[in-house]
């Protein structure tokens, strides 16, 4: 047979074509394995930096190791009463000084004040009660004055809204506190019980105290960055 006919032509170029595509695909796999030394060299580096981490672990002990004989009395070293170190493994419970025992019911309702979520209309019906005394407006949430309010960007006011929130359940002490106190002072009797009953009521509003200017320093200094130069003299007062 020709192999100048167009049969035998035809067989030469899909031959050619084949082997072409053959050709190309050793190329890309002698190119690829142009970065396997770098890979083999990072992995290598890898492996050692594991190594070493893993003797210097060796070196140093497992924790087991560390902590072993911890507490436990050293006949090389005396133990020192009082020390800094002793003071850090004390239990953070054994640093409260407690009271003497109040009342099972008064401490039960205690508990629940601090733990539990009121209903809301319960909740509204205590909070409607406890309104400012109008000659007693310092125990009031402070309110920031409008035109600095106004300047202030949108993430500052949700912050102080915040504290104001803190802010405004102390105040909502404080004016019980107040009830109270006011409630013996129309009592005029200056028994015992109720001296004793209205230093508790000023204890309270001093601890209340306390913490509502803690929120107010709080508010102000965390408004005083955000604040234009006019109006910074305010939140430093």
């Amino acid at each position: 047979m020709d192999i100048t006919s167009p049969e035998s032509e035809g067989s030469v170029l899909s031959k050619i074509v084949a082997l072409v595509e053959v050709v190309e695909a050793q190329s890309k796999v002698l190119e690829s394995l142009k970065e396997l030394p770098t890979a083999v060299k990072s992995m290598q580096d890898k492996i050692d930096q594991m190594e070493e981490l893993g003797q210097e672990l060796e070196d140093m002990g497992t924790e087991s190791d560390i902590f072993t004989g911890l507490g436990q009395s050293d006949t090389n070293i005396a133990p020192i009463e009082g020390s800094e170190l002793l003071t850090v493994f004390n239990d953070c419970e054994d640093l409260v000084t407690y009271g003497s025992p109040i009342l099972s019911a008064v401490s039960d309702g205690m508990q629940k004040a601090v733990s539990r979520v009121l209903p809301k209309e319960k909740m509204d019906l205590i909070i409607g009660q406890a309104k400012v005394p109008e000659n007693c407006k310092a125990i009031g949430v402070p309110k920031v004055n409008p035109e600095i309010w106004n300047s202030l960007p949108s993430t500052a006011r949700v912050n102080d809204l915040n504290l104001q929130k803190t802010q405004q359940s102390i105040s909502y002490g404080l004016i019980t506190m107040a009830n109270i106190a006011a409630t013996l002072a129309k009592a005029q009797t200056s028994n015992p019980t109720n001296v004793e009953v209205m230093q508790h009521v000023k204890n309270g509003c001093t601890l209340l105290g306390m913490g509502f200017q803690e929120v107010n320093l709080r508010r102000r200094a965390a408004m005083r960055c955000h604040i234009t130069p006019e109006y910074s003299g305010i939140c430093s007062m």
